[in-house]
């Protein structure tokens, strides 16, 4: 956890960056542009990570390697550390990324001594942050915080899932006690996890109540016979995701990132993108957790039938939700 959250030394030519990384799909391991660090460029990184295989490292991580690619997208080979970060105000509007500075950007990094392409999606993820911030080269991002969001679907009780609902306040627990798989890659990675419990069918009494500070019910209705949430439950959960992202602004959050956690929850998630998309719902469903043929041909059914109730109603995307 220490290392997560300051610098390790990597050889006796100056320190690496500490991995910040969340689940694949969001490389925050950014630079800032300093006169001490490390010295002699390109060359000083590349004894630098021979150094590191030479003393038995197998390799070197995803992470690592965006540690450098954003460093040379920022146009330097220096850095400070400890990094400073000013909170983030909480914006009035969300503004999709710039595309001229995104342009730029990847300018900048056609310019790079790496083949095209060699990194992969490190490059495309270096130039959406530099669109996203507005401006070649990008700001460090040193604070990313995650949220779990949990809740229970009533839609599980039609077979349309391997486990039984009662794993979701189960899995609720391991998250608070630090215990899940997400919670050991969050502390790997320095980046600060939360679980929220929006609409688990327990009451997770044994929990602080900070848990279940923004709950709207206890588990949703049955998509294929009835609305998962009424008008006035949807406006609500609406409510909960920005005072949420207002809360990990506040404390501090260049980067947020969310996901959720519920048994059964790929069936709901099946008919929004068949609404979504105007597809049938054979087209659109999974097997999840691991159903049989029998449960995945049943899940189909059940995502139609939920699609045939909701009718028309679907064009409007919060009677979607």
């Amino acid at each position: 956890m220490s290392a997560s959250r300051g610098w390790r030394a990597v050889d006796d030519q100056g320190l690496a960056p500490s991995p910040r990384c969340c689940w694949g799909d969001v490389t925050v391991a950014l630079l800032r542009r300093t006169s001490t660090g490390f010295r002699g460029g390109r060359r000083a990184e590349r004894r630098a990570w021979a150094g590191r295989c030479h003393r038995g490292v197998a390799r070197v991580s995803w992470c690592e390697r965006a540690g450098l690619l954003l460093r040379r997208l920022a146009g330097t080979t220096s850095y400070r550390s400890p990094v400073t970060v000013e909170p983030v105000s909480t914006p009035s509007a969300v503004r999709p990324p710039d595309p001229a500075i995104h342009a730029a950007a990847r300018e900048r990094l056609a310019g790079l001594a790496t083949p095209p392409g060699a990194l992969g999606r490190l490059g495309d993820l270096a130039c959406w942050v530099a669109a996203t911030q507005g401006e070649v080269p990008p700001r460090p991002v040193d604070q990313v915080r995650a949220v779990v969001l949990a809740g229970d679907h009533g839609v599980t009780a039609s077979g349309v899932s391997a486990f039984p609902s009662a794993v979701t306040p189960a899995m609720v627990r391991t998250f608070a006690a630090g215990r899940a798989g997400a919670s050991v890659l969050a502390a790997q990675h320095g980046v600060s996890l939360r679980v929220l419990d929006l609409g688990v069918d327990d009451d997770l009494a044994d929990l602080p109540d900070a848990v279940r500070a923004h709950k709207v019910r206890r588990g949703s209705g049955a998509i294929d016979v009835e609305d998962a949430l009424s008008a006035d439950e949807t406006a609500r959960a609406l409510a909960a995701g920005r005072a949420i992202a207002a809360e990990e602004i506040a404390a501090g959050a260049q980067l947020l990132v969310t996901g959720d956690m519920g048994i059964g929850n790929t069936t709901p998630t099946a008919a929004l993108v068949a609404a979504s998309l105007g597809l049938p719902g054979s087209e659109v469903v999974g097997r999840g957790t691991g159903i049989d043929d029998a449960s995945l041909v049943r899940k189909g059914e059940v995502v139609q039938a939920a699609l045939d109730r909701a009718g028309d109603r679907v064009a409007d995307p919060v009677e979607r939700l």
